[in-house]
């Protein structure tokens, strides 16, 4: 199983950043005795627990001739949602998780064609009546960072200025600020470093 497992795993980041972003920290859920869910996929199934490190470990038959069978996004979204929905099921009368808040958050993405995109920031300079935006989107084969400059509210520049695997390990610490000077839009990362400097 070790050969699938990041791949299924950044396959399965669209979804799951999601309900995290969108469902878990609306709600600020936060249970007493764990502060994670995690539902891997195992030759074997094991009974749920909570690690030392307060996550509950949710194990799951992984049905490997189903998922090399899925041949399109929405076959592999589809066997994720599965296999999401059936790790809830195991725990959901053990642990007090919020079963039917996911399921509306999982019933949102699809309704939205599973578009996983937020703000990361903007930036105002009134004097020349621009708009700067760091938009985000968290694709099933792919995380992108969009840099979008709008003026007098029509958009003059947006490109995707970051592409990285849909895993937060990959991209979060590599954009963070936007600063606006007399020459140049600058766009750095956590280190203080220039992710993308755009002349003006």
């Amino acid at each position: 199983i070790v050969e699938y497992t990041y791949d299924f795993y950044k396959k399965s980041r669209h979804i799951c950043n999601y309900i995290e972003r969108e469902c878990l920290k609306k709600i600020k859920f936060n249970a007493t005795n764990f502060g994670k869910i995690v539902i891997s996929l195992s030759d074997v199934a094991k009974e749920p627990y909570i690690n030392s490190s307060k996550v509950l470990c949710i194990s799951i038959p992984f049905n490997r001739d189903k998922y090399d069978s899925c041949k399109s996004q929405l076959e592999c979204r589809e066997f994720i949602i599965d296999c999401i929905n059936e790790g809830l099921s195991l725990i959901e009368a053990k642990f007090d998780i919020p079963s039917k808040e996911i399921t509306l958050s999982i019933k949102d993405l699809k309704n939205k064609n599973y578009s996983n995109s937020w703000l990361h920031k903007k930036k105002l300079d009134r004097s020349r009546k621009l708009k700067v935006e760091l938009a985000c989107e968290l694709l099933i084969n792919c995380f992108q960072l969009n840099l979008i400059v709008y003026q007098n509210d029509e958009v003059i520049y947006n490109e995707v200025i970051l592409e990285t695997d849909p895993d937060e390990i990959a991209y979060d610490y590599k954009f963070k600020d936007i600063s606006i000077d007399d020459e140049k839009i600058t766009i750095t990362n956590k280190s203080n470093e220039i992710l993308y400097e755009l002349l003006l």
